[in-house]
């Protein structure tokens, strides 16, 4: 009778603190991964995550199952697939592509979705602060701007005394309060080290050829590209815009390994391992609203030298030191 009591009451305080039970049918918790890159378990990131929920307590087979949805380059099929996620009553959404957050909030006000590297989740509506989220989105956050900012001062110290660079963004995302902010930022930025920035916006990736063809007859001197400028190109497509001998600073690692000179990024592994630290959290039965959201302050460089030897480019001593990756 006592322990029949004590299983009652343990129920009871359950449903009280809202933590979820496990799935009745195989006992696991359910992450639903959403994306536009299959849940690949040999990337060092999802490694990275699955590495720090297995030291919180949540392994993979044991008591967890990640539930992969991505659509490619469709990301207007990022609604639907969160949906199926909701119907398979996952705990958790683990939205691994910026734009399947918003595509994960409008189909469910009450799943935690954890958030990893949003770039202004404030200025998007997602949350209403970082120290009080106050819905069912946490995670961690990067400052898209300051990041912006940090990568064209470092392209701009890398080319010595520039007079003319272009920022090149996604067309559709050309009116975006968080880009307009970005523009307007690097503008200023560039202005106060006598730099022209021109920005040059494009449909997808496929128009980054011509783009670049038309900056280097302009005689400019280096290229920025905005994240999702390079939509539908793979890392060796992007590598090989270095053949227009525009100096390129990019944000995805991946495209400097391809060829392209220069990324400035947060640190992407310790944003899937503290993206764990929410889910593991979150499975625990704490509430997103509660979970304040942490701001990423660790960031990466890489730099490809072979592609500056190419390009006849020195890099100065004060930027090879700040590389956390050199490839020769």
């Amino acid at each position: 009778m006592l322990n029949r009591r004590l299983l009652l009451l343990s129920g009871f305080a359950a449903v009280a603190l809202g933590v979820d039970r496990p799935d009745a049918a195989t006992g696991l918790r359910k992450v639903g991964v959403l994306g536009s890159r299959r849940f690949d378990r040999d990337e060092p990131e999802t490694a990275a995550l699955i590495a720090e929920l297995a030291r919180l307590g949540y392994s993979e087979g044991r008591n967890l199952e990640f539930i992969d949805r991505h659509c490619g380059e469709a990301l207007d099929r990022l609604d639907a697939l969160a949906a199926e996620l909701v119907n398979l009553k996952v705990d958790v959404i683990l939205p691994t592509h910026r734009e399947a957050i918003p595509a994960a909030r409008r189909v469910t006000s009450s799943i935690p979705i954890v958030m990893i590297g949003s770039a202004n989740p404030v200025r998007e509506g997602w949350i209403q602060s970082f120290a009080h989220p106050g819905g069912n989105v946490t995670g961690n956050a990067s400052s898209a701007t300051e990041v912006e900012v940090k990568a064209l001062e470092l392209l701009i110290e890398t080319l010595g005394k520039p007079k003319r660079l272009a920022y090149v963004v996604f067309t559709p995302f050309r009116q975006r309060p968080t880009v307009l902010e970005q523009i307007a930022r690097l503008e200023a930025t560039a202005g106060s080290a006598g730099v022209q920035l021109r920005t040059v916006d494009v449909p997808d990736g496929h128009a980054l050829g011509k783009t670049f063809q038309s900056l280097a007859d302009a005689r400019t001197e280096g290229v920025m590209l905005h994240s999702f400028a390079t939509k539908g190109l793979g890392a060796d497509e992007v590598g090989a815009l270095m053949r227009y001998r525009l100096p390129t600073i990019v944000q995805q690692r991946e495209f400097v390994q391809a060829g392209a000179l220069m990324s400035f990024t947060p640190n992407i592994l310790e944003m899937y391992r503290r993206a764990a630290a929410y889910v593991a959290k979150v499975l625990n039965g704490a509430q997103p609203a509660d979970l304040p959201v942490e701001l990423a302050n660790r960031f990466e460089l890489v730099i490809n030298l072979k592609t500056a030897s190419a390009l006849g480019l020195k890099i100065p001593a004060s930027v090879i030191l700040r590389a956390d990756e050199l490839i020769r």
